[in-house]
């Protein structure tokens, strides 16, 4: 690299806040340890189809900023195109209309949005496979762990933690302990 190159490359500053996720240098939240639904919010973006009443709506979801894209049945565009709008060749046009967004839009990748009583539903097949034919990637990039071969300035390695019986999570229970092992 000439010297121009370099002087360039350190005054550089990316303004895109969503580089590192379009990069899949951005690994997915994990939540909380306590947390008692892990898979809220375990992804980048999640695709999912919901039915209401005599509409479907087919949504793609960002884990801060919550809905980006939004396709349903209650559009007047789709609506005329289709001959109902809660049959599975509906779900089967959202998951078409709303690949073509997320591509539009620079969204390469999402998570798929299924819930276990969803598993089996006809209408959730059709729409997923619609968004995989229309170039939509299901599943996210898996980001490794960093670690000191990836970044040299961490020092440390991540240890699992294992309780034992010295571990208490009362105070008083700790200081009984302590005059219990005194003799």
């Amino acid at each position: 690299m000439n010297r121009r190159g370099v002087q360039f490359v350190k005054k550089f500053i990316n303004r895109n806040p969503l580089n590192h996720q379009l990069c899949g240098l951005q690994p997915a939240p994990k939540g909380f340890e306590f947390e008692t639904n892990a898979e809220k919010k375990n992804f980048l973006y999640k695709a999912e189809l919901t039915q209401r009443g005599t509409h479907q709506e087919a949504t793609i979801t960002h884990f801060k900023d919550g809905i980006v894209l939004r396709a349903s049945t209650k559009d007047r565009s789709i609506a005329n195109q289709l001959y109902s709008t809660s049959d599975t060749a509906a779900a089967l046009n959202l998951g078409q209309v709303l690949a073509m967004k997320a591509l539009q839009s620079g969204i390469l990748r999402v998570a798929s949005g299924k819930t276990k009583k969803g598993e089996n539903s006809k209408h959730q097949e059709a729409f997923y496979d619609a968004l995989e034919k229309s170039g939509l990637v299901l599943g996210e990039i898996k980001v490794p762990e960093i670690d000191y071969a990836l970044n040299r300035k961490m020092t440390w390695e991540r240890h699992a933690l294992h309780p034992n019986r010295y571990d208490k999570i009362d105070d008083d229970d700790a200081a009984k302990e302590k005059k219990n092992l005194s003799f």
